[in-house]
């Protein structure tokens, strides 16, 4: 490959980059936090971003390479989501606290969210299963940062622990100030 190729593909790559922030910025502000889905989150994240490139038809086949190259969609989503993702066995109350006061910028948040899965129904179980557990911040018009403006995590885990359970009482969201 010269280096002309290498320059495009470089420039590819930040132009892929810059429209995953566009897109992670508008499915990120519509996300529904009340029972956040990365897969869900996901999916738009994809299909929003192909609506973004096939006005360039000629182009399709080199941008979905340069995907490939890039991680796929998924590794584009966690750069552009800012997200970090970790799989524990349980989520502490001292995991969260640790992750939002190393993130932590007062002048620009007003509290860091953990939000938990929410039961789908009266008769839903637990089916074993690592569930997805979100820790974000608000803004200080407490909104949520799911736009990959601010740092975000998701714990992937089978449990919470025995204070953080405390903590969460009979909720699904807790905000740390």
């Amino acid at each position: 490959m010269s280096l002309h190729n290498k320059h495009d593909d470089l420039n590819l790559q930040e132009e892929l980059d810059e429209m995953a922030k566009e897109t992670i910025g508008t499915v990120g502000k519509d996300a529904y936090t009340e029972n956040l889905s990365t897969a869900e989150v996901l999916e738009r994240f994809r299909d929003t971003l192909i609506s973004m490139i096939k006005p360039f038809a000629e182009k399709v086949d080199v941008y979905m390479t340069a995907i490939k190259d890039m991680g796929g969609f998924t590794q584009l989503l966690k750069t552009a989501w800012n997200l970090e993702e970790e799989n524990v066995a349980a989520v502490s109350f001292e995991d969260i606290v640790t992750w939002s006061k190393q993130y932590f910028d007062k002048e620009s948040y007003s509290a860091a969210c953990f939000l938990a899965p929410q039961a789908k129904g009266i008769f839903s179980r637990d089916t074993g299963m690592p569930k997805e557990y979100h820790l974000f911040f608000i803004d200080k018009q407490k909104n949520p940062l799911l736009d990959g403006s601010a740092p975000h995590k998701i714990f992937y885990a089978k449990m919470l622990d025995r204070d953080l359970q405390v903590q969460l009482s009979d909720k699904n969201m807790l905000l740390l100030q």
